[in-house]
């Protein structure tokens, strides 16, 4: 008798919510409430905000691109899985670069722009856009991570000039490095321009340059990192260094994009992981924005 009225409890129990949810009457808003505070306080982009003790700094969101603006895009390739089927840039990717072509002025790929490169693929990039704005890239692991990639790279149109080097734009020094050839540390060389630099500094590359940022990585730090405080023994703390990192974003429990400060660094990571919110960033005069591809018109 006792089994058979927990039985009946458990589907008057069951029945009742259901009606709530349809009827949305007590209790659906409190436990959606609770729903969204539990969500909220345990999202990625939350938790990976307090690493450390570094503070979020945010990117204002722009749903227009102004001209003369400069694209930063990294993990271009997007899922591991569609770029099987589409053997290029993410669609999103390619979308918003056909859409945006006469407002922007460069574009900066920050590492992964093909999971599997080839001369062709190079080319084919330089061809469809160069005529368009100016193309740079800061290579990543699947961009010359191997002997045959890196020696196609340095064939193309993209991998003639020597890594670290520094591009003008406004009153920033944009420095782009290869963290393939550094395994993931920063050179001598980048240190020297930024030390010789009269300008903001903004040092773009791949992979991450300290190891309290390895949970945000695409790819796992296999290699000794440098820590924070190591990196500010390297660079003093008389220059504010803004980096901007593309191995990111492309897992989907990743955030889009996400930016960290401490002292006098900022850090800014971001990856396409062709995932709804997919971001990139937007340098356009003197302030940095992100853009989010849902916003590419089909």
């Amino acid at each position: 008798m006792k089994k058979y009225a927990i039985f009946t409890l458990l589907i008057l129990f069951f029945f009742y919510g259901f009606v709530s949810g349809a009827k949305q009457i007590f209790p659906y808003k409190e436990i959606k409430f609770l729903y969204s505070f539990i969500k909220k306080n345990n999202s990625n982009e939350n938790k990976f905000s307090k690493i450390e003790t570094f503070k979020e700094c945010k990117i204002p969101i722009i749903k227009k691109i102004p001209k003369d603006s400069v694209a930063i895009i990294g993990h271009a390739y997007g899922d591991r899985a569609k770029s099987d089927i589409h053997d290029s840039m993410a669609d999103n990717v390619k979308k918003f670069l056909i859409n945006n072509s006469n407002n922007l002025t460069k574009v900066i790929f920050t590492g992964d722009v093909f999971q599997v490169p080839s001369l062709k693929k190079w080319q084919n990039l330089h061809n469809d856009f160069n005529t368009e704005f100016k193309i740079y890239v800061s290579p990543g692991n699947h961009d010359v991570g191997r002997p045959d990639s890196d020696d196609v790279f340095k064939m193309s149109n993209f991998g003639k000039k020597k890594f670290p080097y520094s591009l003008k734009y406004n009153d920033k020094n944009l420095i782009i490095e290869n963290s393939v050839e550094t395994n993931w540390s920063v050179s001598s060389e980048t240190k020297k321009l930024i030390s010789d630099s009269k300008y903001k500094n903004i040092i773009l590359r791949h992979h991450i340059p300290i190891k309290e940022l390895s949970s945000l990585a695409n790819e796992a730090a296999h290699l000794k990192l440098e820590t924070f405080n190591e990196l500010i023994d390297k660079f003093g703390d008389e220059k504010n260094i803004i980096w901007i990192i593309g191995d990111s974003g492309g897992r989907p429990y990743l955030p889009r994009l996400i930016c960290l400060k401490k002292k006098n660094h900022k850090f800014i990571l971001n990856g396409i992981g062709e995932i709804k919110g997919d971001k990139i960033i937007i340098l356009n005069g003197n302030y940095l924005y992100s853009f989010i591809l849902d916003y590419v018109i089909n």
